[in-house]
């Protein structure tokens, strides 16, 4: 019986030993995003530009560098870069050889990673013999993104970056900066800024500044019975687009973020909703009709996010943190918020701080609100310990862009 049982667990564990040795290739959780960071000489986003097979059966890369994560000093030297800051890496071009074949069998296929040209990847890889050479047995790329780049900075012993500030101005193009602490941190940056409010500043209109403190509850704003009015009896612009900063206190899924109005005949109100989880619900009300539209979107997280709507007709141009997110069409809306802004019909209560929010007269002022292009620094004032990697620092402190 005895051997019968040893017989029985031998074959248990020689079924799962390949599911287990195909984990350990593969790159599935946070973890093993962060181990492979630091067990590398070299970590990079980068685009696929040309994909090839070897003599080898093995796949090399051609690559964009978008960012350099580890090993700055690596590339320069393979690349024959002078200087010492990093903006002359980005969009580099370099070689990667030593992918797998995922036509050969090989069980690293089973990652369900493919190497596509026109992708962004993090790669992990080191120098070896004059070439770098992918990590792939151990893992040797992911496809990019925020999640995955977060890993990877905590792997480089980075904390979680701080909510970008507010920008510094209404208009005519300003700053907003974020940062983050250095916990055991080797090569990297704490501090990032990007620009903002990149319009002319002809006819726009803040209701809401950054010094305000502003705060609304169902809409309302605190302590007063009323939404926000565009000042001095002025009218909705035919074509606007409302640019509002703004952090919902976590975790409500319905309830009137704002209700802003008018005097003007045209355009009676404008009411923004949490409509679910992951759901904003615009209404665009007239004395004619009351119509609406559904965006995608999670907003109700505690987080700070830029909301941009841009308003041509029927059609609404809908932006959150500096990308398009979609552009709908207004549809007839079968609820209608009342004048008397009673639009506290949920049982729970929403909480919204206003940090900036403007109106400008122009539509495609929702892609100037921020840039999804960022400037890297370092911060010597802030960093605690010392970053190691001295190479990385130039004397300017600042370091590559994304």
């Amino acid at each position: 019986m005895r051997v019968i049982n040893i017989i029985i667990v031998t074959f248990i564990l020689a079924s799962f030993l390949p599911l287990l040795f195909i984990h350990a290739l593969c790159l599935q959780s946070t973890r093993d995003i962060q181990d492979q960071t630091r067990a590398s000489e070299v970590v990079i986003k980068a685009l696929a530009m040309n994909v090839w097979l070897e003599r080898d059966g093995l796949f090399s890369g051609h690559f964009a560098i978008m960012t350099v994560y580890k090993g700055a000093k690596i590339i320069k030297d393979m690349l024959h870069i002078a200087g010492s800051d990093l903006f002359n890496i980005s969009d580099k071009r370099i070689n990667v050889t030593g992918f797998q074949n995922n036509n050969s069998g090989n069980e690293n296929s089973a990652c369900g990673i493919t190497l596509t040209v026109g992708t962004y990847f993090v790669l992990f890889a080191n120098k070896k013999n004059g070439r770098i050479i992918t990590k792939d047995e151990q893992g040797g790329l992911v496809e990019w993104s925020d999640d995955n780049e977060r890993s990877v900075w905590f792997g480089l012993g980075w904390g979680d970056w701080s909510d970008w500030s507010a920008c510094n101005v209404s208009c005519d193009t300003g700053l907003q900066y974020r940062h983050r602490k250095c916990i055991k941190c080797s090569q990297g940056h704490n501090k990032e800024m990007r620009k903002c409010n990149d319009f002319p500043c002809n006819g726009v209109m803040e209701l809401v500044a950054p010094s305000d403190n502003m705060r609304t509850i169902e809409g309302k704003l605190k302590n007063l019975q009323k939404g926000f009015t565009l000042p001095n009896h002025k009218k909705f612009p035919n074509k606007f687009s409302i640019l509002v900063s703004l952090r919902i206190l976590p975790k409500v899924d319905f309830g009137t973020v704002l209700h802003l109005t008018s005097t003007s005949k045209s355009i009676r109100s404008i009411v923004l909703e949490i409509s679910g989880p992951d759901l904003l619900r615009v209404s665009f009300n007239t004395p004619q009709s009351n119509r609406s539209v559904l965006i995608a979107s999670v907003l109700a997280d505690g987080i700070t996010h830029q909301l941009g709507l841009g308003f041509q007709g029927d059609e609404v141009i809908a932006y959150l943190d500096c990308r398009w997110v979609t552009t709908e069409i207004l549809m007839p809306n079968s609820f209608a918020p009342s004048e008397e802004y009673d639009t506290n019909i949920f049982e729970e209560s929403l909480t919204v701080d206003l940090i900036q929010l403007l109106i400008v007269p122009d539509e495609t002022a929702v892609s100037d609100q921020c840039t999804i292009f960022r400037i890297a620094e370092l911060d010597t004032e802030l960093i605690k310990p010392k970053i190691r990697d001295k190479s990385y620092k130039s004397n300017s402190g600042l370091s590559n862009g994304f």
